[in-house]
């Protein structure tokens, strides 16, 4: 058989061979235990592992294929979602089941089976189940959840939610990026068709951040297309959009700029990080290795002065930085086999530990 004969032999069976659907939660969730267990191992932390409580949140896979139209359902015929949750409300996963926890110390479990807590929002806590569909569960201000609301039928590539919780952007097919409100799925803006190599990392209003490989940002918004890039050797694996302000996070250092694409401030330590909803604080957390603070430090956005915060001294791996407002964020680490989350307030200036998980099954907010 002549070479050609044979290359056309394979590419008929290879035609002809069914292509399986991917599912991107459980890929991501197969690819986060895998960073963990190389990570805990090797006992450092790296950019990579922040996805290991998060998914998707840095380094986060793009999955090649034709995606299917994610269009969302109408809400309820009450007319939308009502902001009932408690702003202290905090969503988790123990067990493959939501659970949300109050600020008087109670434990609401609910029915709903998720893989991961993409946001909580005015209206509830958005969540994605392991059939890849995007639901909110609404939370009443006792902290009880209720039963879920279908958002997105299927997690299409890069769902993400904003700041505030209003709304979500995420990647249709012919990669335009639709912006849709959860109070209501009602569209706020298509933007697009954007480059196959754009990645939605952010999102506020009508405006969306995305990553350009690991080579740049772009912000796209009713003003045209800004490219952001970082200071050499601080390529970005990890960004976000808060207001005016934009997170470009590299494996050890973070980068801000203004809308306008002009940098803030540079040089900001740490190997996880996060925005603040109002995009003025930028949290991080460093074991000291790259020569930065030990522990966790919330630095000025604008400036970046630092404000070390107390309650947590760094012997543990801080793996997911995660703000719940302008003032309090979240933040989850490994500790022995187990893993356990810290309640920060910028106000207060310390940490303290909120729920500790010995079996490793809990997963914070990724927002």
């Amino acid at each position: 058989m002549t070479d050609t004969r044979i290359r056309d032999t394979l590419h008929d069976v290879a035609d002809a061979a069914p292509v399986p659907h991917l599912d991107r939660v459980g890929f991501e969730r197969r690819l986060r235990d895998a960073r963990r267990r190389r990570t805990t191992v090797r006992g450092v932390v790296a950019a990579a592992a922040a996805s290991v409580l998060v998914a998707g949140a840095a380094g986060g896979v793009r999955l090649a294929g034709e995606l299917r139209d994610t269009a969302p359902p109408p809400a309820s015929e009450t007319g939308g979602a009502a902001k009932a949750t408690p702003v202290q409300t905090v969503p988790v996963i123990v067990d493959g089941r939501l659970l949300v926890l109050t600020p008087d110390g109670a434990e609401h479990r609910s029915d709903v089976r998720a893989e991961e807590v993409l946001a909580m929002t005015p209206y509830g806590a958005l969540v994605a189940n392991e059939r890849s569909e995007v639901l909110l569960v609404p939370v009443g201000r006792d902290g009880r959840p209720g039963e879920p609301e279908t958002v997105l039928p299927a997690l299409s590539d890069g769902v993400t939610v904003s700041p505030d919780g209003e709304e979500i952007a995420y990647l249709a097919p012919r990669h335009e990026v639709r912006i849709i409100r959860v109070a209501d799925r009602s569209p706020v803006t298509t933007i697009g068709p954007v480059d196959m190599r754009e990645r939605i990392v952010g999102v506020d209003g009508d405006t969306v951040l995305t990553m350009l490989g690991n080579s740049a940002l772009r912000l796209r918004g009713p003003d045209g297309v800004r490219t952001l890039r970082p200071p050499a050797g601080q390529a970005p694996q990890d960004a976000s959009l808060a207001g005016s302000v934009v997170r470009s996070a590299s494996a050890t250092t973070v980068t801000t700029f203004d809308a306008d694409g002009h940098q803030l401030a540079t040089g900001i330590a740490g190997t996880v990080s996060g925005l603040s909803t109002d995009g003025r604080w930028v949290a991080a957390a460093s074991d000291g290795a790259e020569g930065g603070r030990r522990g966790i430090t919330v630095y000025d956005a604008a400036t970046g002065r630092p404000q070390r915060m107390a309650g947590y001294a760094g012997g543990e791996s801080i793996d997911v930085i995660s703000w719940l407002d302008h003032d309090r964020f979240l933040a989850g680490g490994l500790r022995g086999g187990g893993s356990f989350l810290l309640d920060c307030s910028v106000a207060q200036g310390a940490c303290t530990e909120r729920y500790a998980d010995p079996d490793d099954t809990i997963y914070s907010p990724t927002r």
